[in-house]
C-alpha cells in the first residue's frame, strides 16, 4: 500500500512550511548577530536559542582546552624568559 500525500487546494498554502522554516532560520541568525534573545517553546518550556547556542560554543572551547579554566591553563604554560 502506498502512502498518499495530502493534496493542497491552494498553491500558496503549499509554500507556507518552507517560508516558516526560512523565517525561523533568519530570526535565529539575526538574534545571534545582535545578541537578542530568540524564545521558542520546546517540550512545554520556554528556551532562548541564542543563549543555548552560546553555551554550546563555550563548551567546545573547554573541550579543546581540556576543560581547564584560564587560570589553570596559565599555570601550566611555561613562562618565556
Amino acid at each position: 500500500m502506498t502512502k498518499r500525500r495530502p493534496s493542497v487546494i491552494d498553491s500558496d498554502f503549499a509554500k507556507v512550511g518552507a517560508a516558516l522554516e526560512r523565517a525561523a532560520a533568519n530570526a535565529k541568525l539575526q538574534g545571534l548577530q545582535t545578541n537578542t534573545p530568540v524564545w521558542v517553546i520546546r517540550d512545554g518550556v520556554m528556551v532562548d536559542l541564542v543563549a543555548e547556542s552560546k553555551k554550546k560554543k563555550r563548551s567546545r572551547v573547554n573541550i579543546i582546552k581540556g576543560g581547564m579554566s584560564r587560570e589553570r591553563l596559565a599555570k601550566r604554560t611555561p613562562k618565556r624568559s
